[in-house]
């Protein structure tokens, strides 16, 4: 809204005084980097895997409060086994979720998961029913010791 602007005349005096307001800001705005630079610098020596883990999120007020009630990534392990489990679940699905999706461009996946669509599941629900058979998959690979063969090529061979 340009139109409501005026013009204030300053003088010499004036501009000088807001250069060194502005001139604090920047100061204090550069500390604050520097602070937070400085214990991100020292979370990752003290502990390499949670800057893995958590990535730019370590310096989040969240993350720095469970850190300082906890005592740092021992602490937290400790008091909270149940959380950490969780997390890797959730990975874990959301890993298995995408692998599923990526795995649409095979014939066989892409024939399972247009089946379950046509049963009348939604497109989030075959990819979980996609998700889990390549699942089941991997778990009879591991059981069995035995490498992944595709029976249709393996038929038409």
């Amino acid at each position: 809204m340009p139109h409501t602007l005026r013009r204030v005349d300053t003088g010499d005096e004036t501009l000088t005084e807001l250069g060194v307001l502005v001139g604090f800001d920047d100061d204090l705005a550069g500390e604050a980097t520097r602070t937070s630079n400085r214990i991100r610098g020292l979370l990752t020596s003290i502990h390499p895997a949670l800057e893995r883990v958590l990535g730019p999120r370590v310096a989040h007020p969240a993350v720095l409060e469970i850190l300082s009630r906890c005592g740092g990534p021992e602490g937290i392990r400790t008091k909270s086994p149940p959380i950490s489990r969780r997390c890797s679940l959730i990975k874990l699905k959301r890993a298995l979720f995408l692998s599923a999706f990526a795995a649409l461009h095979d014939t066989a996946s892409r024939t399972y998961y247009e089946r379950k669509r046509a049963e009348g599941k939604k497109h989030n629900a075959a990819l979980i029913c996609l998700a889990r058979l390549r699942c089941d998959v991997l778990y009879a690979m591991l059981k069995t010791k035995q490498p992944y063969r595709d029976r249709v090529r393996a038929e038409a061979a």
